[in-house]
């Protein structure tokens, strides 16, 4: 039996709200963590964009919107798209897609 999944106000990088969906099948991937979907996984997407997002980043990108998280120095960590990969999460050494929604500090280069 599938779950009705929840809805968050996270965002594809280009700004489009993502919308929650089962999917169905195996296959999708999140475009954070790189993580496989299974059969009737929830992942939160933008049709537009062909961006998705697992249950686990749509979670982390909706409680760090909501907080006021901060570098190890102490300052705010502010939303953006690096464009390039090479990126990783300084919270769990994951690799983050080109166009994933990361939250960082450039004057301590933190990234989340």
């Amino acid at each position: 039996k599938l779950q009705q999944p929840t809805f968050t106000m996270t965002t594809c990088p280009t700004g489009h709200k993502l919308k929650s969906f089962n999917t169905g099948r195996a296959g999708f991937s999140c475009d954070v963590c790189h993580g496989k979907a299974s059969q009737y996984d929830t992942f939160f997407g933008c049709r537009d964009c062909n961006y998705d997002l697992c249950g686990n980043c749509n979670r982390r990108h909706d409680q760090l919107n909501k907080s006021s998280a901060k570098c190890k120095n102490g300052h705010k960590l502010k939303v953006f798209v690096p464009g390039r990969s090479g990126f990783g999460c300084d919270g769990c050494s994951k690799s983050m897609a080109a166009n994933a929604q990361i939250y960082g500090c450039r004057k301590c280069n933190y990234d989340l």
